[in-house]
């Protein structure tokens, strides 16, 4: 890249010069065939022959704007910027043909309208919701628009992240040391305070399948976690409260919890999904036993959130449980409440084009049942159906939410003493939590015209995944003396992610926990 010795320099004209080749460039000759030719009178058919070239790809540029593309768009050479040897630089027709300047998303039928920066357009779905964007090819057609208006088409659905409710392994090596401090209390009542080191791990901090270290320096791990308080206030009737407390821990499932045993490992994204979308934060819970075989539970959660996750996981949660256990060994309970997630929906957020999840109220009925068959043997079932109006707001894609509606369940079998004394075994199957029916409008800008007008096209998409995850989980436990426990489960994830073409996966854990 220098200057030919027949050419001259930019000179004072140097904002206004452009380089182009010059030397040894093939031509046609004359009578037929191809020379090799040098001259001025080459290099600047190749500039006209850009600017042609703009002109027709991009019809919408006046010939200035093309002029000035080719300047801006120009590999600078000699000394930085412009210069009085190469001017603005050598002409480069494919910078010419890349977007150039801040890439804008249109919000008006108006090339000169206001735009949105694409760069912080990006959306995270909730794993209720799967592949459901990810499949719409609708999302491939739209336009941004350069710094000189000019339309190039974006697939969507590379800014949009699905996550997965993956197996979370943290919780399954986690130890909760917790110290009972009990005080004097009036004759029929009593006091006491739970004081947990380690209080399993939030929902969200659980992330993924052996994708996050189990260190010491976990700032989870603090020498005092969760602090709980319970007082029996007559027969029958408690109240309990916790600070830095997971939903997990304080609340859960009756039926389900009391049949399975607790020998199933990360459970509560099947039987208790609306115990996952929120952080550990304060806790509030009333139980009443109405009768000795019937039971009420009232509770409250509030949490600011997740402390490691991109997940807002604030918010607060309203709950009443009903259970009732038969003579003949038959329970079964009711659980219905809200949640209301700050600026999250489902634990989905959004940015940009795709517009701002404002706070969302869901709506959710569990029922569970289980039966002892006999003194070793329980069979248990629970099915949880949600629902809730999307609110967004700032110029979105999105309009014309329906309701969303989702659904989970579990069903499985515990069994006790069938290896040897004191053993656990069980099998479940379940479903995580899964839209299974909702829509919304999505109007893209897919084109632009020549009088400045951005065409928009709206369709409207199904938000249902294409798959059912389906978690089949094998756990065994057994106690090996007074203290010390051996824990393990196997997992078998089919169309993970609610997606119908994904592959299975699997996942092993084993455990020994020996105290001394």
């Amino acid at each position: 890249n220098i200057v030919s010795s027949f050419s001259n320099p930019a000179g004072d004209t140097d904002t206004a010069f452009l380089a182009a080749p010059g030397e040894n460039i093939i031509t046609t000759g004359l009578g037929g065939g191809t020379v090799t030719a040098s001259g001025t009178s080459f290099a600047a058919p190749h500039v006209s022959g850009a600017l042609a070239i703009i002109l027709q790809r991009f019809p919408s540029l006046s010939t200035a704007q093309a002029v000035d593309l080719l300047f801006t768009t120009a590999t600078d050479l000699g000394a930085s910027g412009t210069d009085t040897v190469f001017g603005r630089g050598l002409l480069n027709l494919q910078a010419a043909f890349q977007a150039q300047g801040l890439l804008g998303w249109a919000t008006s039928n108006r090339v000169t309208g206001p735009r949105i920066d694409f760069l912080k357009t990006s959306m995270s779905l909730g794993s209720s919701f799967g592949n459901a964007l990810s499949e719409q090819n609708f999302l491939a057609s739209a336009i941004i628009l350069d710094a000189y208006d000019r339309p190039y088409q974006v697939d969507l659905r590379n800014r949009i992240i699905s996550s997965t409710p993956n197996l979370k392994v943290a919780p399954f090596f986690e130890t909760n040391q917790t110290r009972l401090v009990s005080l004097p209390m009036p004759k029929g009542s009593s006091l006491s305070f739970d004081i947990a080191k380690n209080d399993p791990i939030e929902p969200a901090a659980e992330i993924s399948a052996f994708s996050r270290s189990i260190g010491r320096n976990d700032p989870l791990q603090n020498d005092v976690g969760t602090i709980q308080f319970s007082a029996e206030l007559s027969r029958g009737s408690k109240i309990g409260a916790a600070h830095e407390a997971s939903t997990l821990s304080f609340f859960g499932n009756n039926v389900t919890e009391e049949a399975s045993g607790g020998v199933f490992f990360n459970s509560s994204w099947t039987s208790s999904p609306q115990l996952t979308l929120l952080g550990k934060g304060d806790s509030l819970k009333f139980s009443h036993d109405i009768s000795d075989n019937t039971k009420l539970d009232f509770g409250m959660h509030q949490s600011n959130g997740f402390s490691s996750s991109s997940i807002s996981g604030a918010g607060h949660l309203v709950q009443a449980q009903l259970s009732h256990k038969t003579s003949n060994g038959f329970s079964y309970g009711l659980t219905t409440g809200y949640v209301s997630e700050e600026n999250s929906l489902f634990s989905s957020s959004s940015s940009g084009a795709f517009g701002n999840i404002d706070d969302n109220r869901g709506q959710y009925t569990s029922l569970s049942a289980s039966w002892e068959i006999n003194d070793e043997t329980n069979i248990f079932a629970t099915y949880t159906d949600a629902t809730v109006k999307p609110s967004f707001s700032g110029d979105s894609l999105f309009n014309n939410w329906s309701r969303i509606y989702a659904n989970s369940f579990a069903v499985g079998l515990t069994t006790q003493s069938q290896f040897t004394h004191g053993d656990r075994l069980g099998i479940s199957f379940g479903q995580p939590l899964r839209v299974r029916k909702s829509n919304v409008d999505v109007t893209l800008p897919v084109g632009r015209d020549l009088s400045g007008n951005v065409i928009q096209e709206t369709q409207r998409v199904d938000l249902t995944p294409t798959g059912h995850q389906i978690d089949i989980q094998l756990a065994y436990s057994l106690k090996t003396g007074s203290q010390s426990e051996i824990s393990s489960f196997a997992t078998l994830s089919l169309q993970p992610g609610h997606n119908q073409s994904a592959d299975p996966e699997t996942a092993v854990g084993l455990k020994w926990r020996r105290e001394f």
